[in-house]
């Protein structure tokens, strides 16, 4: 992409200093949105642990926003599977963005849905949508390791292939 106004401008060094400030900003968002998804998924499987330790837990024990009950083990697979969605897209296509997108949309659908279920409902009964949301949760995190691992070189030839595409 080329824009009108920095062709024309005679100054060389303040056109590539523009476009280096584009690419950095870029980079810095990528890193950011990668180091976000490795800390939530840390904390679904850190959450995970603490749910099916054998030492008894006394219920609820959720944390409160106010006066409204935060289900941990709902909103870390929820917010994991968010961030997963956006950086599937941001990303672009390929086998491991496809999976763990999917992944991270069922995540986020179970969340969602869970969530409404456990305030919204009325009727009783026993509730399963923390444990489905938190095992497909588990799951999401482990490919989003499985992803960062494999994809790893990725970010390196992504900022080469940036510079190469700004330089000409």
């Amino acid at each position: 992409m080329t824009y009108p106004c920095l062709a024309t401008w005679p100054s060389l060094p303040v056109r590539s200093k523009i476009y280096t400030t584009v690419s950095d900003h870029l980079l810095y968002m990528k890193a950011l949105l990668r180091v976000s998804q490795i800390v939530v998924a840390a904390g679904v499987l850190l959450i995970a642990i603490i749910t099916f330790s054998p030492p008894p837990q006394p219920y609820p024990t959720w944390p409160t926003l106010g006066a409204v009950p935060v289900n941990p083990e709902l909103v870390a697979p929820g917010i994991l599977g968010c961030i997963t969605l956006v950086g599937t897209i941001r990303d672009g296509i390929s086998v491991g963005s496809i999976a763990v997108g999917i992944l991270g949309a069922v995540t986020l659908w179970l969340a969602a849905t869970s969530l409404y279920a456990l305030y919204a409902s009325t009727a009783g009964g026993v509730f399963f949508g923390g444990l489905f949301t938190l095992i497909s949760g588990i799951i999401l995190a482990v490919g989003v390791f499985v992803q960062q691992l494999l994809g790893w070189n990725d970010s390196r030839n992504t900022y080469l292939r940036l510079q190469e595409r700004l330089s000409n």
